[in-house]
Formats: C-alpha cells, structure tokens, sequence
C-alpha cells in the first residue's frame, strides 16, 4: 500500500481496511505499508525504487488517484502494463481515473455526497441542538477497470 505520511481519520481508515483486507485474505506476510507524499511525482517515484527492488509487488493499492496516477506512469516507464504485470488500485475515483490508459481501477468516494450530507447533518444539529446525533456511512464502490483486471482492455469475442 501507497500510503500518506498525515495521521488523520480517512489514513487511519484506509490502512485499517487495507490491513484487514490483506489479514482475511491470508496474505499478512506480504503486506507492506510505504509512506510518502499524497501526490503524482511521489507515487511514480515510490513505485520506480519498488519495481527495481528484490520484492517486486504484484499489485499496488494507493492512498488515493494521484499516487496510482504516478503509479501507472512508473509501470510505463518501465515497460510494464498496469492489470498485467502489476495491479494498480487508486481511491477517489477522480474523472481523470477512466481516462487512462490502462483505465485506473478505483473506489469512488463522492466527495461531493459526503459534503452535501455533512452540511445537512450541520443545519440540523443548529436546529436541534438536543437531538439525537446521527452517524451516515455512505457507500464506496469499486470503478473495476483494467489497471487490476487486463481482459477490460480485451474485446469482448462474440459468442
């Protein structure tokens, strides 16, 4: 994993879930947590030293679209195909996302949703300062496109 170096609620989240993911799929050995800079250059660094490593990971899970953005541009410098020789995951699902090549697989986010919600969960606890706190969990769905599965960037043959 990809990860941020900040130590807020949505880094927490991600590596707990990234974490437990990783347990339940029995693959503890291999998970490994690099941190840097949330941004494009750091993720297309951090994967250019992974690649030339000795552990060369197979799949690479990012804090969020712009490291897997840089992710990709490492993989392709390299000669390599992201959802062949390495799966790459990003987090936000940004418009940017679809439109690479290969397509970026990620977990859309809805930041604009969450922003909505939270300001009406805002306007209500003004109104009713009393009442009864309100926990909304809202869904994040997996965008699957090539970068983690290569038969995307396939035709489909006709039967």
């Amino acid at each position: 994993m990809l990860a941020g170096t900040a130590d807020h609620s949505a880094d927490r989240e991600r590596l707990a879930g990234y974490r437990q993911a990783m347990h339940e799929a029995g693959l503890d050995d291999l998970s490994r947590i690099v941190r840097g800079p949330l941004t494009r250059c750091a993720g297309r660094e951090i994967t250019l030293e992974l690649m030339r490593g000795d552990d060369v990971p197979t799949a690479l899970i990012c804090h969020n679209d712009l490291v897997a953005l840089g992710a990709l541009l490492a993989l392709s410098h390299l000669g390599l195909r992201a959802g062949q020789d390495c799966a790459v995951v990003g987090v936000d699902d940004i418009d940017e996302a679809a439109l690479t090549d290969p397509a970026l697989t990620s977990i859309a986010t809805h930041p604009r949703s969450i922003g909505r919600r939270a300001a009406e969960l805002a306007l209500k606890r003004i109104r009713t300062p009393d009442g009864e706190r309100e926990r909304i969990v809202l869904e994040a769905p997996l965008m699957v496109r090539a970068s983690s599965q290569p038969s995307l960037d396939r035709p489909q043959e006709s039967p």
